[in-house]
């Protein structure tokens, strides 16, 4: 089982992170495709220095999981705001 602490952390990565990212969407500065891109490399540097630090992959994998999944719900929001941001139905 992962350290519950690192998964909160990823939680809470993955949100603001997300969140930012969102932002920038709606407000016409980033397109949905450049912001997987740009999360895809932050979650790639961040979980090369977690291995650098010691962390085990089983920990890097279950941090991944958690920023991931916290970014993946947010483009799935029926309607919400990232549909909204995008000018889509």
């Amino acid at each position: 089982m992962a350290d519950p602490d690192l998964l909160a952390d990823g939680k809470r990565h993955g949100i603001v992170v997300t969140v930012s990212l969102l932002d920038r969407i709606r407000y016409g500065k980033l397109t949905a495709a450049a912001a997987v891109d740009f999360m895809a490399r932050n979650v790639d540097k961040h979980a090369n220095e977690m291995l650098a630090a010691g962390r085990t992959r089983a920990e890097v994998a279950a941090w991944v999981r958690a920023v991931s999944g916290k970014f993946i719900s947010a483009f799935r929001l029926p309607s919400g705001l990232l549909c909204g941001c995008l000018g889509t139905p």
